[in-house]
Formats: C-alpha cells, structure tokens, sequence
C-alpha cells in the first residue's frame, strides 16, 4: 500500500522534490584509493535477490499477457527488443556477463519467444549456485563458470555491471575478442571525466565504482572496429550528483548498443 501511494504522489509532484539521494559519494583516481569497502554480495543480499528472482519468475509464468511495468522497465526491456530482432537467426547465443540469478533472462520470457535463445550468465560463484537452483528445469539458460568455452555470441550483454570491475578495459577487451555481433552496456552513469567513487545504496554495503568517460568507452570499441548504433539515458529522478564539484556532475545513466563493423 505506501509503494502505491509513492506512485501517486510522484504523479503529482515535480522530480525535484525527489531528487534528493545521494547515492554516490567522493572522487577518487582508482579503486584501491577507496577506504573501507565491502564484498559485492552479502548473506543478506544473496537472500534477498534470490527470493526477488523466484518472484518474478513465478510472476511471469501466471500467464498474463503483457509483462507489469517497474521502475527499470526503461532499461530491462531493451535486450528483449535487441534480441528479437535477430529473427533471421535459427538460433540466438547470448552471453549475460554479470547476469546474476538470471533476472534479465525472466525479462526475455516475459517479453519474447525464447525457444531459439541459448542463454549464458556468467557471475560469481554463490550467485550463479541459487540461479542454476532456481531454473534447474530450463535448458535455455546455462550458467557458466568459463566463457573461453562459449563460442559464436552473438549479444554479448553488460547490464549495469562494467561500473564495478576494477580493471573495466581488460575485460571489454576480453568480451571483445569473443568477436560477438553486438555488446549492449546497460545502466552506467557517463559523463566527461571518468573518477571512481563509492555508492552506498545498497543495504549493508559500501562498493567501489566508476563514472565513466563517455568518449573513453566509445573509443575502446572503435579501436577493434566495433561501431557505436545505439544510445539512450534512463530518466533517474531520485539520484543526483548535487554533492559533487560541477565538474563531476552526470545526471541520468545511459545505454550504449555497439555493432561489430564487418566487410
């Protein structure tokens, strides 16, 4: 019932009176500058996004015909799309790096047929464990502790998950030489200086991670010949960056679809 209510006193308020969430906080060189960090993931937050991901799971199984909307229905009903527009395809590889339980997946079934996908996630150890739980009687969705194995991807997808890798062009440059069709970067706050910063956000933990240069990120996929096809910004009303010197400021995250340029 107040989730409801929020709903409707935002329908009738102006976003300022929202944007007042500092959710990331100080400007730092690298991530080994930042005191006093925590893992990624936590007992409680393992529990807590399990428990989510039965849900929607189960949510999306009841036979509705459209999916419901959510806050991030902006961001979580690209790949579908993306992914359907592969209809030529007999069959479509995509590769969920930093995939988690497989939410992004349950977001596929409730907007696509997903009968022609092969679906890899890739995570960490105790993560990747509930997910193969919770979908242990889906053979579309893998989750895998390797992807030197996986071979001829076609969507390779980053769904607000290159922020928080230490050392993000070692690993673009490593999904890169997978030679996928595509890489589609979702949900990453880009602006004109890249910084490492810390959110804190999320319950218990106090994590490293990167606003990055836009133009830094579109220049690594140019150098191995990806071009950039597609971008977009998620309207983010609660978060801001009013704490921050001018410079620094970004206003809402952003997608960035690359196409790997072929003869």
């Amino acid at each position: 019932m107040i989730e409801f209510i929020k709903k409707i006193v935002k329908l009738f308020l102006p976003p300022i009176y929202f944007k007042y969430r500092h959710v990331f906080n100080g400007i730092y060189d690298n991530f080994n500058d930042i005191p006093d960090l925590t893992s990624y993931d936590s007992i409680e937050s393992l529990d807590n996004m399990y428990h989510k991901t039965v849900k929607q799971l189960r949510d999306c199984k009841s036979g509705q015909i459209l999916p419901d909307a959510h806050p991030r229905s902006q961001i979580s009903n690209l790949l579908p799309l993306i992914i359907s527009l592969q209809k030529n395809k007999r069959e479509v590889c995509v590769l969920d790096y930093g995939g988690g339980m497989g939410t992004s997946y349950i977001n596929c079934i409730s907007s696509i047929d997903v009968s022609n996908i092969k679906y890899y996630v890739y995570d960490l150890k105790e993560t990747m464990g509930l997910g193969k739980e919770i979908f242990s009687q889906d053979s579309n969705i893998k989750f895998v502790n390797n992807i030197k194995s996986i071979e001829n991807i076609d969507i390779i997808y980053l769904g607000s998950l290159l922020q928080y890798i230490a050392d993000y062009k070692k690993l673009l440059n490593e999904l890169i030489n997978k030679s996928p069709k595509y890489i589609f970067i979702t949900d990453n706050f880009m602006g004109n200086i890249r910084y490492a910063t810390v959110q804190t956000n999320m319950k218990g933990r106090r994590m490293a991670c990167w606003i990055f240069e836009l133009m830094e990120i579109i220049q690594v996929f140019e150098s191995h010949d990806f071009k950039l096809i597609y971008k977009s910004v998620n309207y983010q009303p609660l978060i801001n960056f009013n704490n921050f010197p001018e410079q620094y400021r970004v206003m809402d995250s952003c997608n960035l679809l690359f196409s790997r340029e072929t003869e």
